[in-house]
C-alpha cells in the first residue's frame, strides 16, 4: 500500500501515508527489510526511492532501549513511537545485507533521480558537503528553501527537498563561524522578506550549534547583519517595524545572555541531554524540576557563559551540535560530553584563598 498507492515519492508537503511509514521504520520484523529490498531493485521510480528511503530511515532508527542517554520520550522529544532517528549515520547492520546492498545499488543506478535520493537518505551526501566551501553550501542552501512548498514549515517539510534542506543545514553548522558568516553575507543582500526569517534563524541556530558569534570579531559582524537588517528591512511575519524590535529584543537575550532554560525551546532540550548525559555518566545530579514541566540543567545558563569565555566554538567541540536531543546518536557524543565535564568541573570546584 505504502509503495504503490502513492502518486510521487515525496515531492510536496503532506503527511499522507506517514503512519504507515512509521509502522515499517519502527517494525522489528526482518521480513520488511527483504520486501523492501525487493521493491527496490523492482525497476519502477517511485516505488524503488520510497524504498530506498525506507531502508535508510530503518538503519537511523534507535529504539528508545538504546539510547546512550535514557530520556522519556514522553514530553521531552517527538518521534517515530518507540525511538528516534538517528540524523549522523546510517546502521546497515539494522536491516542486513539484502537491503544494504540494495542501497549500494542505487547509489549507481543509471536513474538519475534514485541516485540522489540514496544519496541523501544514506549520508553520501553530507560526507561531500564536507570537502565543499562554507558560501558554496549556504547558496544552494538558500536556493532549496525557495522550491519548498512553505519555507516556513522547513523542519518539518517531508518531501525529498525538505530533507535536502535539512543535510545543508547541519553541513553549514559543521563550518563553524565561516557558515554562520557566509549565510550572514546572503542575508546582507537578500530581497526576499520570506527570506530573510529563515536566515535569521539559521544565523540564530548557528550561534547554539557551532560557535557563540559574540567571540569573535566576525561572529559579532554577523549579529550586526541581523541587526541591521531588522532595523530597516521587511520580513514575511515580522512586519511591522514594533513588530521586527521585539524580535530583536528576543534574538539579543539568545545571543547575548545564555538562556538555556525557556521551556520547549531547542537550547532548553539540548541543555536537559547535557544535564541527563552528567547524571547518568558522572553521577552529577544537575537536574532541577520546574513546577510541572520537565527537569531542567541546573547552572545550564552560567555554564554556556563559562563555556563562551573559554571557547565560543564549544557547541561543536568533537561533531557541530544538532541543538536537540539527537546529539546522543553521534558516536563522538561521549568524548563531547566528557570535555563538557572536565569544564564543569573546573567551573564548580571549590575555590580556596590563597596563603
Amino acid at each position: 500500500m505504502l509503495l504503490h498507492e502513492t502518486s510521487a515519492f515525496r515531492k510536496a508537503f503532506t503527511t499522507d501515508f506517514q503512519i504507515e511509514e512509521e509502522i515499517l521504520v519502527a517494525s522489528a520484523d526482518p521480513m520488511v527489510d527483504s520486501s523492501l529490498a525487493a521493491e527496490a531493485r523492482r525497476g519502477d521510480s517511485g516505488a524503488a526511492r520510497e524504498a530506498i528511503f525506507m531502508i535508510c530511515e530503518r538503519a537511523r532508527f534507535v529504539r528508545a532501549a538504546e539510547f546512550p542517554v535514557k530520556i522519556s520520550l514522553d514530553g521531552f522529544v517527538t518521534g517515530i513511537r518507540g525511538g528516534l532517528i538517528d540524523p549522523f549515520f546510517p546502521d546497515f547492520n539494522r536491516v542486513g545485507k539484502e537491503a544494504e546492498d540494495a542501497v549500494k545499488a542505487a547509489l549507481e543506478s543509471p536513474d538519475a533521480s534514485l541516485r540522489t535520493t540514496a544519496n541523501i537518505y544514506c549520508g553520501g551526501l553530507a560526507l561531500e558537503l564536507a570537502r565543499i566551501p562554507a558560501n558554496e553550501i549556504a547558496a544552494r542552501w538558500r536556493t532549496k528553501l525557495g522550491k519548498l512548498a512553505d519555507p516556513m514549515f522547513t523542519d518539518s517539510d517531508s518531501s525529498e527537498t525538505g530533507e535536502l534542506v535539512r543535510v545543508l543545514k547541519q553541513a553549514l553548522a559543521a563550518k563553524g563561524l565561516e557558515g554562520a558568516t557566509a549565510v550572514s553575507s546572503l542575508l546582507e543582500k537578500e530581497s526576499k522578506p520570506w527570506a530573510r526569517e529563515r536566515e535569521i534563524e539559521m544565523i540564530e541556530f548557528l550561534d547554539g550549534a557551532a560557535v557563540r558569534l559574540r567571540g569573535s570579531e566576525e561572529g559579532r559582524a554577523a549579529i550586526g547583519t541581523v541587526e541591521r537588517t531588522l532595523a530597516n528591512k521587511q520580513l514575511r511575519l515580522n512586519k511591522s517595524k514594533k513588530d521586527r524590535q521585539e524580535y530583536w529584543k528576543c534574538l539579543q537575550d539568545s545571543f547575548f545572555k545564555d538562556d538555556y532554560t525557556i521551556p520547549g525551546t531547542a537550547p532548553d532540550h539540548w541543555a536537559r541531554l547535557i544535564g541527563l548525559a552528567f547524571d547518568q555518566y558522572y553521577g552529577e545530579h544537575v537536574l532541577i524540576s520546574r513546577n510541572g514541566l520537565i527537569p531542567s540543567f541546573s547552572k545550564a545558563n552560567e555554564f554556556m557563559t563559562y563555556l563562551t569565555n573559554i571557547d565560543p566554538t564549544f557547541p561543536s567541540w568533537e561533531f557541530a551540535s544538532t541543538l536537540s536531543e539527537k546529539d546522543m546518536f553521534h558516536p563522538k557524543f561521549a568524548a563531547k560530553i566528557a570535555r563538557y565535564h572536565a569544564i564543569w568541573m573546573q567551573m564548580t570546584a571549590p575555590q580556596h584563598p590563597a596563603n
